[in-house]
């Protein structure tokens, strides 16, 4: 697929998905209850490709979306949304957070790059990605991916640069999208009854997102991120420039 295909897919895609979605509150998220030890008063965050499902207070926050159904209800919370063509300040935020945004970017050479210069000199680096080609399928195209991550390839890619894997931990929701019938089953749904489909995965991570905070909390983990467990489906990971303590 032709990046300009992938392009159109994401943004005809999520216009559709957030345009049936209601704003998720932030801390609703497991991942909040270590990013709110980053964001204290006074921090800049950045969040890419959010949609309706910040991970951050909007309120005061700079984020970077394409779909307008998005752009429009962050901007009415309070957020301060910029387009992906806008350059960002260097050395300004001192978080920067990226879930499920690596996999869908042509360049993530540049795009990771563009991070590291935009993020403060002691800022930490939150992202998700799906991991391990051979959990790839029709999901992945259909949803616009370009790509899933072998863990190797991503500690390079980040190392490259110029970032450090802190810690890292399984994305338990990730798993939702993995399995063949699953997979075909959801596909067709999306096809014959998009809005229903995606009201209802919204209905669906609000009460995942319940039980993932109240029965089964992120582990965070340390040590080689190239021997993660096979059955992993997507990953956590916290990071910071290389060589700060």
């Amino acid at each position: 697929m032709s990046r300009d295909y992938i392009q159109k897919l994401n943004q005809g895609y999520y216009d559709a998905v957030w345009s049936c979605s209601g704003l998720m509150r932030h801390d609703a998220w497991p991942i909040w209850r270590l990013l709110r030890l980053a964001a204290r008063q006074g921090r800049r965050m950045l969040e890419l490709g959010p949609g309706m499902r910040p991970r951050i207070p909007v309120k005061g926050s700079w984020f970077i979306e394409i779909s307008n159904p998005a752009r429009a209800a962050l901007e009415m919370h309070g957020g301060i949304v910029v387009g992906p063509e806008e350059s960002l300040q260097e050395g300004f935020f001192d978080v920067v957070c990226a879930f499920e945004v690596l996999e869908h970017v042509g360049d993530d050479v540049k795009l990771l790059h563009d991070l590291s210069s935009a993020l403060a000199r002691d800022g930490k680096l939150f992202i998700s990605v799906p991991i391990f080609k051979r959990n790839w399928s029709e999901w992945d195209r259909i949803v616009g991916h370009y790509r899933r991550y072998l863990p190797e390839e991503l500690e390079v890619l980040l190392a490259k640069a110029g970032f450090e894997i802190e810690c890292y931990s399984e994305d338990h929701f990730a798993k939702a999208y993995t399995g063949k019938i699953r997979q075909k089953l959801a596909s067709l749904a999306v096809k014959v009854f998009p809005r229903l489909c995606f009201s209802l995965e919204g209905v669906i991570i609000r009460i995942l997102c319940w039980h993932a905070r109240m029965f089964r909390p992120l582990k965070w983990m340390r040590g080689s991120f190239g021997k993660i467990p096979e059955n992993w489906a997507g990953v956590y990971l916290v990071c910071k420039k290389a060589g700060v303590s």
